[in-house]
């Protein structure tokens, strides 16, 4: 009777655990491939349409008024980026938008897209009448905060040919401007902080998850990963523009510019420790540490100098002290990779190279000029592959230290079992608990009953 309840219950636990564990992640797979495939985008595909501009650099010893400036722009050549090449000095544009509007200027509006643009004025360039004030901290008149930069509704505004803009920038900065229809760009406004907390969302719990994980098993180095997930999230968030929040929460637009040179020296330093940690056993079997030991060295002064120094120089020192990281952390991953074959170097190598990759993408890009480039690969997209590759290197560690615990713990066994003297545990009332082969022998095999 026993044997026909039982059995019946176990078909159904096997049943249960094949869809749960099979079935369903097939289906959810299939459904993903049919939705990526045919559905209809739930927010707009359009990036709004491109517009060229003229541009001119005002000199700090020699100021000009907005009828100067639209002297000046006339005869300026037109292009469709403005890279101010580290120069925080102000840039004035002359930018046509009455022409090829299908739906009329009414329903247009003109975005700013540049996540390095401080300030932003702009008046009617053919009557100089003015439009609109926009910084960090608030925006007056018809220009408004929009995603990563600023955006001008041209409905608000008296009918204009010509806009008039002058633009001061933070760090390295590669401006657009695109003609929307303004629905279009509410849209895409809001897909952009879809993505952003989405993002945010995923590597959050994440991190939260290595670090309980870390705490459970008191391990340090779990520690460290899950503080270098929520540092990748927020490389992530400079390079996509939205680093001005944090949790659903603004932060304070004083305290941007300094926060982005933090976080880069922050990610420095974490990216080393995590190496060092990762990787500890295999660096003393390899030895020749002394290049690791000079990189360590150089973190925390990065940190300090991120805490002080202006914008361009600290993007010049950091640079150069991440390519000397980087060779020397891909030196000892070749080395270590040669010496062990290590799936755990394999997955960590992957998740360096991913980021060196897209950071080399998108410096080229800007120091050659080449706009098609961008948006391709960045940041963005380097958080979340290298974020990946890095908890599969974590993973696979984690697997490898389980796998040595159950060997020392079966070899323990053994011991405990071939031992030529009674071995034996009792409990609080003296009852055996536990004993080995030559006890049992000693006292019969009933003696833990």
């Amino acid at each position: 009777l026993s044997d026909a309840r039982t059995t019946p219950h176990a078909g159904l636990d096997a049943v249960l655990y094949r869809f749960s564990a099979y079935a369903v992640p097939v289906i959810l797979a299939i459904l993903s491939a049919i939705a990526l495939g045919s559905w209809d985008r739930h927010y707009p595909t359009s990036k709004g349409r491109e517009l060229t501009f003229r541009a001119v650099a005002e000199q700090a010893d020699s100021p000009l008024s907005p009828s100067l400036a639209t002297a000046r722009l006339r005869d300026a050549p037109a292009a469709g980026l403005l890279d101010n090449r580290l120069a925080e000095i102000p840039f004035w544009v002359a930018i046509p938008v009455g022409a090829g509007t299908p739906d009329g200027l009414a329903s247009q509006s003109v975005e700013f897209p540049s996540r390095h643009a401080n300030e932003l004025t702009c008046w009617n360039a053919d009557t100089l009448a003015w439009l609109g004030h926009a910084t960090r901290a608030g925006t007056t008149g018809a220009l408004a905060g929009d995603k990563a930069g600023y955006m001008l509704s041209l409905a608000s505004v008296e009918p204009v040919r010509e806009l008039l803009c002058r633009a001061t920038f933070v760090g390295p900065a590669r401006m657009t401007v695109r003609l929307w229809r303004t629905d279009d760009l509410a849209a895409s406004s809001m897909a952009f902080h879809r993505n952003a907390g989405l993002l945010e969302g995923g590597l959050v719990v994440l991190a939260l998850f290595v670090l309980i994980t870390a705490l459970i098993n008191r391990n340090g180095m779990y520690i460290v990963f899950a503080a270098w997930l929520l540092v990748n999230l927020r490389m992530g968030a400079i390079s996509a523009g939205w680093d001005a929040q944090w949790l659903g929460r603004t932060i304070p637009a004083e305290w941007r510019p300094r926060l982005r040179l933090i976080t880069l020296a922050t990610y420095y330093t974490l990216t080393v420790t995590l190496f060092r940690e990762l990787f500890r056993e295999d660096l003393r079997k390899i030895g020749r540490l002394a290049m690791l030991r000079f990189t360590q060295w150089t973190c925390l002064p990065l940190v300090a100098a991120s805490t002080m120094l202006p914008y361009p120089p600290f993007l010049l020192l950091i640079w150069v002290v991440t390519g000397l990281n980087v060779g020397v952390m891909v030196l000892f991953l070749a080395r270590i990779l040669a010496s062990s074959r290590s799936r755990v170097a394999m997955w960590y190598t992957a998740s360096i190279a991913t980021t060196l990759f897209a950071t080399m993408y998108e410096i080229l890009a800007a120091a050659l000029g080449l706009h098609g480039l961008t948006g391709t690969v960045n940041s963005v997209t380097a958080a979340l592959s290298s974020s990946l590759l890095a908890s599969l290197a974590i993973a696979e560690q984690m697997r490898l230290e389980h796998l040595q615990r159950v060997a020392a713990q079966d070899e323990l066994t053994h011991s405990y079992e071939a031992m030529p003297i009674g071995l034996f545990t009792l409990d609080l009332d003296g009852r055996f608990t536990s004993a080995n082969a030559e006890l049992r022998r000693m006292l019969g095999r009933d003696v833990l009953k």
